[in-house]
């Protein structure tokens, strides 16, 4: 990657002003995004990862799209920044574009911690429902060329990275299994879909919204995708009794965007793209880590993402429970292994143990910005390796005899799951897929909200 004085040289001759302040923001998990002062105005450059010749992902369009349609929506009266530059895929820093930056915090934890912004995100579901059916109203032909995704595309779409993971898994082959058999017919007409509408892409101050961000999903399609991914578990940020963003309850919301769009929600299309949204998250945790290990993204970031497809089964299991009406016996609680003390030579619960409070104590420590965040990650890795040394042998064995018990290996089980002859609505099946999912979310993610739901619902007290 370049160094931060190549930036700040290409910034001023593309900008004709001297670049200050250039700083790397943590936030982003697919784009690189950079503040700066350009003489005293305050800007950002949205670019692709290390100066790549243009995004890449689940249906990322390239950068000069997505800035001509954040120009288009402005123009039409949606909250979005001013684009002031656009970077061509040859351009010597790669592809992006420099954007006005505007008042206000993204990060939802941050939000949730302000006790004087309380009022405006009780208020923001609204807000919201009409910001999305301004979106949804923005004229087709003032767009640039963008990609028509319906729902039967964006389920090839995500199985992509699924199938280059390498690995089945029986929760995703459900709900792709659930999907074709539920998906809906294409919309017609098709409208602007930002395809990333949710807290962390907001930009909120104590007068309320102030600009819509990350745009690089937006395609034609279906407004009930926008609507059913803000409210996809993943985007609650640990407040998941609040369906819509963790802000706000769900038939509210609703009622708004109706009143503020004139069209009525389609319910039943809404769940099928509830699921399809919640979906998205896992398949897009697999993309960043064949990225990852395809050797174009080498970054801790990427290697940690794909222990989080995990947390998108449990939302999986917890949502489809509920549109199937499956009815859960109590499972047994689950004991997690003791650690068991090791003499000789040190062990490997050992290491994984002087590395983590090395970590802490010298790198987390001593770093801030953008190395601090990756020493945070750094930890969380070394606690997924710890907790598979203690418990992941003997959840492996409990998978095993349970399936032993069904009478069938693990491909017999993804297989049936994918064509339906095996019933998972219930019994034993069902009981398998949940306490597997639960191990295996116990060593990803134990703090991981959707967990703790699934405990208090699935576990004998």
């Amino acid at each position: 990657m370049e160094s931060k004085d190549a930036l700040a040289t290409a910034l001023t001759a593309a900008l004709g002003a001297p670049i200050t302040e250039l700083t790397r923001l943590t936030a982003g998990a697919s784009m690189e995004s950079w503040a700066f002062q350009a003489a005293d105005r305050p800007l950002i450059l949205r670019r692709a990862p290390g100066g790549a010749t243009d995004a890449s992902g689940l249906g990322a369009i390239s950068l000069s799209t997505e800035a001509a349609t954040i120009d288009a929506a402005r123009c039409a009266g949606v909250c979005a920044p001013d684009v002031v530059h656009v970077f061509a895929p040859d351009a010597p820093i790669g592809a992006g574009y420099v954007m006005n930056r505007l008042p206000g915090e993204a990060l939802p934890p941050r939000l949730f911690r302000d006790s004087g912004l309380a009022p405006v995100l009780d208020a923001l579901p609204e807000r919201l429902a009409r910001e999305m059916a301004a979106i949804h109203a923005v004229p087709t032909d003032s767009l640039p060329d963008l990609p028509h995704l319906g729902a039967r595309a964006l389920i090839a779409e995500y199985r992509k990275p699924y199938a280059a993971l390498g690995q089945r898994r029986p929760v995703y082959e459900l709900a792709f299994a659930w999907l074709e058999e539920n998906c809906p017919e294409r919309y017609d007409p098709p409208v602007l879909v930002h395809g990333d509408f949710r807290m962390g892409n907001l930009l909120i101050d104590h007068t309320g919204l102030t600009a819509v961000l990350d745009w690089e999903l937006c395609h034609l399609g279906d407004p009930h995708q926008d609507l059913a991914y803000i409210c996809a578990p993943s985007w609650r940020f640990g407040r998941r009794e609040k369906t819509v963003g963790g802000i706000g309850a769900l038939e509210p919301f609703l009622d708004a965007y109706e009143a503020a769009s004139g069209h009525s929600v389609d319910r039943a299309r809404f769940d099928v793209w509830r699921v399809l949204t919640t979906l998205f998250w896992g398949s897009a945790c697999m993309s960043m880590l064949n990225a990852w290990r395809d050797g174009h993204e080498r970054t801790v970031e990427r290697a940690a993402i794909g222990r989080r497809i995990s947390e998108v089964e449990i939302d999986l299991l917890l949502l489809l429970e509920e549109l199937e009406a499956v009815e859960s016996v109590p499972l047994p609680n689950i004991v997690a292994p003791a650690t068991r003390p090791d003499g000789g030579p040190t062990s490997l619960a050992e290491m994984i143990t002087a590395l983590s409070e090395w970590n802490e104590g010298e790198v987390t420590a001593n770093s801030q910005g953008r190395a601090r965040f990756q020493s945070r990650i750094a930890a969380n890795l070394l606690g997924q390796l710890a907790r598979e040394a203690s418990m992941g042998r003997d959840f492996a064995f409990a998978a095993r005899d349970r399936l032993k018990a069904l009478r069938m290996g693990e491909g017999a089980l993804n297989d049936g799951l994918a064509d339906g002859s095996v019933d998972w609505r219930g019994g034993p099946v069902w009981d398998h897929l949940r306490l597997s999912t639960v191990e295996r979310l116990m060593i990803d993610q134990p703090r991981y909200p959707g967990l703790m739901d699934a405990q208090t619902r699935w576990f004998a007290t």
